[in-house]
């Protein structure tokens, strides 16, 4: 049988024509822009610290029609933590913090050196919930610093205020146009989960609105 292409396939042997070897290297989603340094106003204490953060099992887990309660039940043995069904992100045990995603879904995102192979979460989870693997498709950026709500409210419709916006809380939502999950970590500590695809633009798009307040740019982390 003779294959169907679109495009006319090369009968040119490949030992005597020059075709060459592609390696294909694996580097983090940020790797071009996240370098170590000091980004717009550069006297005085820098305003934003951001950093990407990198080694982590990212899992998104979504409850069967009628099984959210079991589900959480699962999560509980499985992450130490009960992920709730209010919008918040909670610490379990290994480092895990399981993060709201919307009715009934959360993401676990577990330090990579600790997690558990994403097959066995699946055998745990299969009477209850459906699995979706996302590490490589998410990256996390982590902001921080005393000015960095300033910075977060050019680019966010949600409110930051404390009262609003706790420590805990999380958030599925646009950031500059762009879908994210952002959670607060601490008082002036926000965790953005955003798509691989998007996360140099939002990057860039950091740099630009914290460039007033100084933003030092850290090293890569790992989570």
């Amino acid at each position: 049988m003779t294959a169907k292409s679109a495009i006319r396939c090369s009968t040119i042997p490949m030992e005597v024509a020059n075709v060459p070897d592609l390696i294909w290297n694996e580097t983090a989603p940020l790797d071009a822009v996240a370098n170590a340094r000091r980004h717009g106003v550069q006297d005085g204490e820098a305003g934003v610290t951001a950093e990407e953060v990198r080694d982590f099992q990212l899992v998104l887990l979504l409850a069967r029609r009628g099984q959210a309660a079991a589900m959480r039940k699962t999560a509980k043995t499985q992450f130490g933590a009960d992920p709730g069904s209010e919008a918040k992100a909670v610490n379990g045990k290994a480092g895990c913090t399981l993060i709201w995603s919307g009715p009934d879904q959360f993401y676990a995102l577990t330090p990579a050196a600790k997690a558990k192979p994403v097959a066995d979460l699946q055998a745990k989870f299969a009477k209850n919930a459906s699995l979706s693997e996302q590490s490589n498709g998410r990256s996390l950026i982590r902001l921080s610093g005393p000015r960095v709500c300033d910075c977060l409210v050019k680019m966010l419709s949600i409110d930051l205020h404390p009262d609003v916006f706790a420590v805990g809380d999380a958030a599925s939502t646009q950031m500059a146009h762009m879908a994210v999950n952002i959670w607060r970590d601490g008082e002036d500590v926000f965790n953005i989960l955003v798509f691989t695809s998007f996360a140099e633009s939002l990057w860039r798009t950091i740099l630009d609105h914290g460039a007033e307040f100084g933003v030092e740019i850290a090293a890569p982390t790992a989570l």
